[in-house]
C-alpha cells in the first residue's frame, strides 16, 4: 500500500511540476526530482521499462534546466580544462575571466617594440 502510495506522489508532482515549468526555471529541476521519484518507483514496482524511461526522463528535464538557469548554460562549463570546457566556450558565454578581453589583455602588451632598424617613423 505504502509503494502505491509513493508511485501516485511522484507521478502526481510530475504532472504539477510539468504544469508549472513555464512560470519559474526551479520547477523544471523539481520536475526531474519527481521523475527520479518516479523511476525508483518503476524499479521497486517491478516495472523495469517504466523506471528507465522515468530516470531518462529526469535526465532530460536535468539538462533543460541546466540550459534555463542563468551562469554555466553547459555541463562541461563547470569543470574549466575539461574537453570543450569554460576554456573554449568560456569567450562564448562570458565566463568571468575567460572572455576575449581576459585573453587579449593577458596575451599582448601595451606597449610594442619595433625590430631593429625600425625604430622612429
Amino acid at each position: 500500500m505504502s509503494l502505491t502510495l509513493f508511485g501516485v506522489v511522484a507521478v502526481t508532482l510530475m504532472l504539477v511540476f510539468y504544469a508549472l515549468e513555464k512560470r519559474n526555471n526551479w520547477f523544471v529541476l523539481a520536475f526531474s526530482g519527481s521523475c527520479v521519484m518516479a523511476s525508483i518507483y518503476g524499479f521497486l514496482q517491478g516495472a523495469w521499462p517504466f523506471g528507465v524511461v522515468e530516470a531518462i526522463w529526469s535526465g532530460v528535464a536535468f539538462g533543460r534546466w541546466l540550459e534555463t538557469r542563468p551562469g554555466p548554460r553547459r555541463y562541461l562549463d563547470y569543470f574549466p580544462g575539461a574537453a570543450g570546457g569554460a576554456g573554449a566556450a568560456g569567450a562564448a558565454i562570458g565566463v568571468a575571466g575567460v572572455g576575449p578581453e581576459a585573453i587579449s589583455s593577458s596575451s599582448t602588451s601595451k606597449t610594442s617594440v619595433a625590430p631593429p632598424g625600425m625604430a622612429g617613423g
